[in-house]
């Protein structure tokens, strides 16, 4: 036992003395305690992974907007419109790939509640922006910004709302 104390001890002394001479630089990426103990030979911590990236819807929808100049103008019009309300309904800063089924219903229901000249949102113009919303999902997920297929269809393609 005190003869392995005395190696570590030994290793722990040189390498403090190469680390002081600069002949030898503790790599960032590894755990200097257990680096110096074991005489500099210790490898890298394991890269843990990542959180995945954010992907604000605002941002989301601006850059697919900025994409789509080839729409014809009452097109690209009609889809900002849409995009105005998704924003403020859903929220610019939450991450697109936590908008769920769930936040689309609520958003289809809170929109039904609103009144636009005097009376309610028709249905018909809640399903578009629902597309719109679709299609940007579509192009976010052609962009790598999600992984996932839109939450509003099943595996088929057909409508869960």
């Amino acid at each position: 036992m005190r003869i392995e104390a005395n190696r570590v001890l030994v290793a722990v002394e040189e390498t403090l003395q190469l680390l002081k001479s600069k002949r030898l630089v503790m790599p960032d990426d590894v755990d200097p305690r257990g680096w110096i103990l074991s005489g500099g030979k210790a490898k890298p911590k394991a890269k843990t992974r990542t959180k995945k990236q954010k992907h604000p819807f605002g941002e989301i929808c601006d850059s697919y907007l900025e994409d789509q100049q080839q729409k014809q103008e009452s097109t690209r019009t009609g889809e900002e419109i849409h995009i105005l309300h998704l924003k403020r309904i859903l929220s610019c800063s939450v991450d697109i790939n936590g908008i769920d089924l769930d936040k689309l219903k609520r958003y289809r229901s809170r929109r039904s509640r609103q009144k636009q000249h005097g009376q309610r949102i028709h249905g018909a113009t809640i399903k578009k922006e629902l597309v719109t919303f679709r299609q940007i999902w579509i192009w976010a997920k052609q962009n790598g910004f999600v992984d996932s297929l839109c939450s509003l269809l099943d595996e088929n393609g057909r409508w869960k709302l």
